[in-house]
């Protein structure tokens, strides 16, 4: 599929106040003319998204190519809602993609430009990149720059035919608009109305939008924005401000870099997958939710999965007035994440593709969200120094029998009903692996739990290289199951290590005698670096103590 475009920059989002349109000056403009769309046009910078409005970044390259031709085609395009303001700005109720993709070729944006790079404060991902850049090209081909039309249009012989004529109609042709009379609350109704019917908003999307002055989706903007973007929290204090950035800025980071790549050439996947994609926003809120659910609703802290929530329920959340609340969400997820990743004392630094992957490379929500579960009851019941002295064999075994998680997904699904099934399933490995048990014996006890039933054996996953000819998805689940044999262990517990998450160590401890030359240090996680180490030295010198007293 190719990546989707993102013109979330062009039209400057804002909160609407109560009033009502100007007196007196009713709005008839009946469209907004081509040239009005120029980088220095004072209608454009009238131009403004209600606050509720969903971002623009929804079409693919061809569907912004199609629009632009045919809006130079004369064809018939629907028209663009909009309602006036008290202070003169025009709000654009519906139809923000139609007129941002008409000010994207006008002022050759799309999504890597001035204004969006301004926009993102140069924070862009490639694939939003990438997909700037293929539909530059497209436009290029199909239409021509807006600066070649609009010369070819003044220039004879400087543009082909069909470009003269468009450049001879620029200054008369324009997209449609229907005017909302009333105020603030007629504007969302007609908004609300218009996207619950012809084009239906994701059901996430919407929840963030209906709750948008709220800490947790406040927290999951954010992250999700990694702090760049609209402001949605641009009215608290500056040092709120300015916190709450930070802290998602670096959020987003542990999730997700490096950034997802479907051509495998690396097992270094990021944490929670493709941040640019409406998955990845999702998984964010359902983060969100989770770390959260202990501040929402007291004593709910080892819930297994708050987004299921009804938004009626979330939405009785006080709105946060002054950033401090979102601030605490904020801390409350990175206190989540860094359990699993980052280089905190107390992460574990999973690895990605070992747990919160297919054997094929697809991300697997539900698995995430279930590794997190089950090592946060492990945290709280005191026994993740126990859990990193069998971790080895448990990553092991979730390695080799990958498809485990794959029939859970298959029969309950990636989001939050095959959360359960999954926690059940690490927790019958860890239970094998910490009584000794052989893989076989494991997977024999798995299929036999009430939970479980409906999991058959797979057969363990071996053998070498796919063969030449061999589809994608084979040669994506070869490619995994070689690199992550050879994956870097870490020198205390042997378990993998991912790039976001490790920590160097002394092989002989400087209180014993080491240095720090690099013949003496090696790698390892963080909390083996720390809480887990620390307990085998003491275990060792206990164990020494008894010897020599016998």
């Amino acid at each position: 599929m190719p990546n989707l475009v993102n013109l979330d920059a062009l039209i400057p989002r804002q909160d609407l106040e109560p009033g009502v349109t100007i007196p007196g000056q009713t709005p008839n403009t009946p469209s907004f003319k081509m040239l009005e769309m120029e980088i220095d046009n004072n209608t454009r910078y009238q131009l403004r998204k209600p606050g509720f409005q969903r971002e623009t970044n929804a079409w693919d390259p061809k569907k912004i190519v199609d629009l632009i031709k045919s809006f130079l085609d004369g064809d018939l395009i629907p028209a663009v809602i909009v309602w006036k303001a008290h202070d003169g700005s025009i709000f654009v109720v519906d139809g923000s993609h139609r007129l941002s993709a008409l000010i994207a070729w006008a002022i050759n944006d799309y999504g890597d430009g001035v204004t969006s790079r301004e926009f993102f404060q140069n924070r862009i991902p490639q694939e939003q990149l990438d997909a700037a850049s293929a539909t530059r090209k497209l436009v290029d081909k199909t239409v021509g720059t807006y600066a070649a039309v609009k010369l070819a249009g003044r220039h004879d012989g400087t543009g082909t035919p069909e470009q003269t004529r468009w450049g001879r109609e620029l200054s008369t042709i324009g997209i449609n608009l229907q005017w909302i009379h009333g105020g603030v609350e007629k504007a969302e109704r007609s908004f609300k109305a218009i996207n619950g019917k012809a084009t239906p908003i994701d059901p996430t999307e919407m929840r963030m939008i209906d709750d948008r002055k709220k800490p947790f989706a406040l927290a999951a903007r954010a992250i999700s924005h990694r702090g760049t973007g609209h402001s949605y929290w641009g009215q608290f204090p500056k040092e709120t401000k300015d916190a709450i950035e930070s802290a998602a800025s670096e959020i987003h980071k542990m999730l997700f870099e490096p950034e997802y790549s479907d051509t495998f050439d690396t097992i270094e996947l990021p944490v929670a997958g493709k941040a640019y994609s409406g998955e990845g926003v999702k998984l964010v809120f359902d983060l969100v939710l989770y770390a959260s659910r202990g501040r929402r609703s007291p004593g709910a802290e080892r819930t297994l999965f708050g987004s299921s929530e009804a938004p009626t329920s979330l939405s009785k959340a006080l709105d946060d007035e002054s950033g401090e609340e979102t601030l605490e969400y904020l801390k409350l997820v990175r206190k989540t994440v860094d359990l699993i990743t980052g280089m905190s004392t107390g992460s574990l630094g999973l690895h990605p593709a070992v747990y919160y992957y297919s054997s094929t490379g697809s991300r697997q929500p539900a698995a995430f969200f279930a590794a997190i579960h089950f090592l946060q009851e492990l945290r709280y019941r005191e026994k993740l120094i126990e859990f990193t002295g069998h971790r080895k064999e448990f990553e092991e075994f979730l390695v080799k029998y990958k498809d485990f998680i794959n029939q859970t997904v298959r029969k309950r699904g990636g989001g939050p009903r095959g959360i359960p099934n999954m926690v059940e399933l690490f927790n019958s490995i860890y239970e094998g692996v910490s009584a000794g048990h052989s893989e076989g014996k494991i997977a024999q006890n798995i299929v036999k739990r009430p939970n479980l039933e409906f999991l058959k054996i797979p057969l363990p996953i071996t053998g070498g290289l796919s063969k030449s000819g061999a589809s994608k998805t084979a040669k994506n689940a070869a490619f995994i199951r070689e690199a992550l044999a050879s994956a870097i262990p870490c020198a205390e517990c042997g378990a993998r290590i991912h790039r976001n998450s490790f920590s160097r160590d002394h092989n002989k401890r400087r209180e014993d005698g080491g240095d720090n030359s690099s013949a003496n240090l090696v790698i390892t996680h963080w909390f083996c670096n720390s809480g887990y180490k620390e307990h085998r030295v003491a275990m060792e010198k206990k164990k020494a103590k008894g010897d020599a007293a016998s």
